[in-house]
């Protein structure tokens, strides 16, 4: 994903900047951004620990597999898909669909909603070996992304940056991760 990034960046329409690939944040908006961001952590740990306890494996609760999963999905999973959908698919939209490229800021527009949607679609749909070579449409795996990309979205377009969607995202998959081991 990030290498699909990178070329959109060399030979795409948008900047950098465009997308929200800056350290830069709207100072009006940083208190607020903080609330979300601390909402989405307890909203996203509190699911973990109340849906299913979190996750689980055979071994304990930190061997080499768990700590392996722990740093891919707070790490890496946020910053490749915050900057592919909340960045480039987002601007990539607001642009196509007729809204202004300079200063994106958020509105509950068709836009944003759609963003979000194809967004949460595509964690949506599980395929593969264990659905003997097809595809499964999940209800809970749409919502949940849906949900969270609501808030990310707003962060992103609200901040001018995807440095507190990418937080966001990645202190609230510690939580889910975390936050049942430590309650248990």
């Amino acid at each position: 994903m990030i290498l699909v990034v990178l070329l959109f960046l060399w030979y795409g329409p948008l900047s950098a900047k465009d997308i929200g690939l800056t350290l830069d944040q709207r100072s009006d908006t940083v208190v607020s951004a903080v609330i979300a961001t601390l909402g989405v952590i307890i909203f996203k740990g509190s699911i973990a620990v109340s849906v299913n306890g979190g996750p689980t494996y055979d071994g304990p609760p930190f061997d080499s597999v768990a700590a392996e999963e722990l740093l891919f999905q707070t790490i890496m999973a946020p910053v490749a898909q915050e900057l592919l959908y909340t960045g480039v698919l987002l601007s990539l939209l607001i642009v196509a669909l007729g809204e202004q490229k300079e200063d994106q800021t958020f509105s509950w527009n068709h836009v944003i909603v759609l963003a979000i949607a194809l967004t949460a679609f595509s964690h949506g749909i599980r395929f593969g070996l264990i659905y003997d070579g097809g595809f499964q449409f999940t209800v809970e795996s749409f919502l949940f992304p849906f949900i969270g990309k609501l808030v990310y979205a707003w962060l992103r377009l609200s901040t001018g940056s995807l440095l507190f969607p990418v937080i966001a995202f990645s202190l609230s998959n510690l939580a889910t991760w975390a936050l049942p081991y430590l309650l248990s």
